[in-house]
């Protein structure tokens, strides 16, 4: 890419991605409300043909420091006072609500898993014991499991 103004808008996006997204596409997706396989769909030359123009609208309104030209035609710079900016910015601190969002969707689908191996194992009539077990594997998979006497389970001294 020779400059932002002869690129494609995905490769503009993943310039986005690289500057507000700290260069991962997951983050800056939750940052602008997108699910991150969609987001990531987009950028290449095939899927930028997918891109709707709220997506865009979306970009915007989250950065409203990004030039709407640069974003939408490629012309222009990326920002809108890029003149007063450095050429390297600091790079995007996500706020405590969207760091809080996207600790929440991998909570909750942790939990889902949980749900649904709990309900397996207790409809295969599996021991407590196993049940915890694969729910410790679930949400602890470093940690390794030991049976005691008292038949609890218990973190292996040799687990960090």
């Amino acid at each position: 890419m020779k400059n932002n103004q002869e690129s494609e808008l995905y490769q503009r996006l993943m310039l986005l991605v690289d500057k507000y997204g700290n260069r991962k596409v997951s983050r800056f997706a939750t940052i602008i409300g997108v699910p991150s396989n969609t987001f990531g769909s987009y950028l290449s030359k095939e899927g930028q043909k997918k891109i709707k123009y709220s997506l865009l609208l979306r970009i915007l309104e989250k950065f409203p420091e990004i030039n709407e030209e640069w974003l939408l035609l490629g012309k222009g710079p990326m920002l809108k006072n890029e003149n007063t900016v450095k050429e390297e910015s600091e790079p995007y601190q996500a706020s405590q609500t969207e760091i809080t969002s996207e600790l929440s969707s991998e909570f909750l689908a942790q939990a889902h898993l949980v749900e649904v191996v709990t309900k397996k194992l207790k409809e295969a009539n599996a021991p407590d014991e196993v049940i915890q077990q694969a729910i410790l594997a679930i949400v602890a998979p470093d940690v390794k499991c030991k049976k005691t006497e008292d038949k609890k389970i218990e973190q292996n001294k040799n687990c960090a």
